[in-house]
Order: structure tokens, then sequence, then C-alpha cells
């Protein structure tokens, strides 16, 4: 199955978007960390210390914790999650694998993930629908499949716990993408977007409406993020080549490496098949939760 390389679409967004006021930071495994750093959650350290905690970055106070674990040791930290002092306690479930690129160093895996916004990456989530893609709580995201140590049928949500969809998280994503007035927005979210789904062709054509976007940089992100469809953004080519009509060599020159990206990419409708069908499979047992 195709994977997302997390770390890695992160460090793509800041080289291609170009818009960051800082640089990225990792540690590995449980790297001490500072309370004082997360005051603004309170109750979150157990949570993010638990232990298999293997990856973490910190991008302007954008930050991932990433962990390896088995189900038993996935509840726990849910309940951890319960006890934290936030407005919202959401767990997104998707489809594995769960994989993160460091910056130097070979890809790992992961089977949950904590993400949390501080520092100077708040100012995010108080733009115009900036909070649909840098949430002011503390999100969990577990990955299931057959290449995950999770369970589906035996992951625990404590009362105050909510597990959505990643249909859901992609909904809110398109949200802020399509009707924010905040060109930052626009942008990432694009890139946040493709991070999301590889496979989603509705997605791919969300993201081609923003290559028509008043804003040079919006346009870039686009183009940039479209590549990370491979195969399955094909139907964006049309789009593409109309943008290429530009003045702006920078524009140019990515738009026209994202078409070779995709005329190059590697056929994956056999890991697409396998992703949908754990997509049905988590569908289906948030429909049981729901109704309990």
């Amino acid at each position: 199955m195709q994977s997302i390389r997390i770390g890695l679409v992160v460090m793509a967004c800041l080289l291609v978007c170009g818009r960051a006021s800082g640089m990225a930071d990792e540690d590995f495994g449980d790297k001490q960390l500072f309370d004082a750093n997360y005051k603004d959650w309170p109750n979150i350290m157990p949570l993010l210390r638990h232990a298999g905690r293997a990856y973490h970055i910190w991008v302007n106070g954008d930050e991932s914790f990433y962990y390896v674990g088995n189900t038993d040791s996935l509840n726990e930290a849910i309940k951890q999650f319960a006890d934290v002092t936030c407005d919202v306690h959401e767990v997104v479930i998707r489809p594995a694998p769960g994989v993160v690129k460091p910056i130097d160093r070979p890809e790992m895996n992961f089977n949950w993930s904590v993400h949390v916004v501080g520092g100077i990456a708040t100012h995010m989530s108080k733009v115009d629908k900036g909070e649909l893609i840098w949430p002011k709580s503390p999100v969990v995201s577990v990955y299931v499949g057959k290449d995950s140590e999770i369970e589906l049928e035996k992951i625990e949500a404590p009362k105050g716990v909510n597990l959505i969809s990643l249909a859901e998280l992609k909904a809110r994503t398109k949200k802020a993408m399509t009707t924010s007035s905040n060109q930052d927005v626009r942008g990432w979210g694009a890139s946040h977007l493709a991070g999301l789904d590889p496979y989603d062709t509705e997605s791919v054509d969300a993201v081609a409406k923003l290559l028509k976007d008043p804003v040079d940089w919006v346009k870039l992100c686009a183009a940039g993020a479209l590549a990370s469809f491979g195969k399955e953004a094909a139907s964006a080519l049309p789009a593409l080549r109309a943008a290429r009509e530009t003045k702006d060599e920078s524009l140019k020159k990515q738009i026209d490496q994202t078409i070779e990206a995709i005329e190059q990419a590697k056929d994956t409708s056999d890991a697409k098949r396998e992703h949908d069908e754990t997509v049905k499979k988590i569908d289906a047992f948030l429909k049981t939760q729901s109704a309990q």
C-alpha cells in the first residue's frame, strides 16, 4: 500500500510553499519533554510521554508525536487523552500504514500519532477557517489495517472521546481550503489535503481548482500538492498545463515537475483497492460505535 510520508510532506510543503518563518526540529525516542511548553493543555504530559514514542517533529509550534505499540497500549493512551483539559477530544481512525519520513533518516512506521498546535503556529488557528486545519485542541490519529499492530474492533473510546473518520477530516480541510479568505489557509490547505489521502480523486479536483486562485503562491502550493497524488492526479493534467501560462517562473517550474511526476508515477491500483476496503471497515466500525 502506498504510504503517506508525513515528515517528508511537512518538509516538502516548506520548500514548495516557501512561507515558513522558521525551521523544523526533530528528535527520536523518549527524549525529555518540558511541561512548560505544553501548559495550554493541562494533563497532556502523560499522553505525550506515553511509552513507545518513536519520533517527534516541531515546525514553528506545529508538533506531531509518533508512537509504536499494540491495541492495549493505544487504549491506555486514549484514556490519557480523555484526561487532557481541552475543548474537544477527537481520535481519527485512518487506514494503515502510518509512515513518517524524518528529515535525514529512513522512513519509520508508527501506529498512532498526537498533533498539537502551539507557539507561532497558533496564529493559523485564528485566521478565517484556519481552525479546521490547525485545531486548537490536540488530535490523536490511529492507523489500522494489515500493516498495523492496532486491532480496529478492540479500540476503546472513553466517555468524552469522539472517534471520527478520515472522510470527516478531509471535509473540514476542503471547506477551509475552498472557502477561506486567507491565502495561507488555501495554500497550506492544498498540501494538507494531499497528505490525508493520496487516492482521493475528489481531493485531486478540489486542489486542481486552486490552480485558478488569484494568488500565484496558492497556485504554487496546489501544483506541488498534486504531485503527491501520483497517477490519481492524471485528471488534473489539463488544468496544470493551462496554469503553466504564467509569468511566474517558480510556478512554471513546479508545474513542469508535477506533470513529470504524475506521468511517471507507478500504478497504485492494488494499494488503492486495499485502502478503500480498509476505509469501508473503519466506516462500519464507527457506525456501530455511534449506535451504542
